[in-house]
């Protein structure tokens, strides 16, 4: 199995077209059946979320959710779960300001790959890559408003990656370098109007690769939603744990898995 091939379907839901399985890596995070946030697959053992959405969270509580698409709906594509057998939080995670915001979980026994259900592809093969000036995507099933209700229908919205110096300038941002550190990163359009919200937390900022080699196409997880200001409000980009920063933080808490190759 090869990581961070999507399979595309679509269909029309309401009007407009949904694609079904343009995210298999994507895993939806359910406190006592209620979602709250997501998560990537990046093993059969192993997903990567937040810090912050199991901080201080019962892990007998949670279940982890594949497969899933619009979550009213039961035929669109098989659902599969998972119980939690480990969570490693970053050991210098903060909540007061959501340094390390990383966690890996362990799941209760192995996920069985499939066209709906498939690992992203971590970026270990671009470690020196910043991102700055690409634009990646947002994928969840988070409010699609900030005070609104979460969509029960998977969503996403593409976002431009901006550099650290841009994210904490008062031309394009109200934040403070104090704020953003360069193990985070930043999206979003200085208008606002398009941006992750509460409940994508946890989720992937999925890069799609295209620098015309074998591997165009492919998708990586570049960086896990974390927060923000309030949801797309102007000069708040949304702020993201940049995961090639811990590269080796997930090999070392992974050691007992093994991650599928890149195409």
């Amino acid at each position: 199995m090869v990581c961070g091939i999507s399979h595309r379907e679509e269909r029309i839901v309401g009007g407009r077209v949904a694609e079904i399985n343009s995210y298999p890596w994507l895993a939806a995070l359910e406190y006592r059946t209620k979602f709250y946030c997501g998560a990537t697959l990046i093993s059969s053992r192993y997903i990567l979320t937040a810090a912050h959405c199991v901080h201080n969270v019962p892990k007998d509580q949670i279940t982890i959710v594949f497969g899933e698409h619009d979550r009213n709906v039961t035929h669109e594509s098989p659902t599969h779960y998972r119980k939690i057998d480990t969570i490693i939080k970053h050991r210098s995670f903060n909540r007061a300001n959501f340094y390390n915001d990383i966690a890996v979980i362990r799941m209760d026994k192995p996920i069985r790959f499939s066209r709906y259900i498939s690992p992203a592809c971590l970026p270990i093969d671009l470690e020196d890559e910043d991102f700055d000036g690409h634009r990646g995507t947002v994928a969840g099933w988070g409010r699609t408003q900030e005070k609104g209700k979460p969509s029960h229908i998977l969503r996403e919205v593409e976002v431009p990656i901006i550099t650290n110096d841009e994210c904490t300038s008062p031309e394009f941002s109200h934040y403070t370098s104090r704020e953003i550190t360069s193990n985070m990163m930043c999206a979003g359009y200085v208008e606002g109007k398009l941006d992750a919200c509460q409940g994508d937390s946890g989720g992937p900022l999925n890069w799609e690769r295209d620098d015309d080699t074998s591997k165009e196409g492919v998708k990586y997880v570049i960086g896990i939603v974390s927060w923000g200001q309030g949801c797309a409000r102007p000069k708040y980009p949304g702020i993201y744990t940049r995961i090639t920063k811990y590269l080796d933080w997930i090999r070392e808490n992974t050691r007992d898995s093994c991650f599928c190759s890149n195409p």
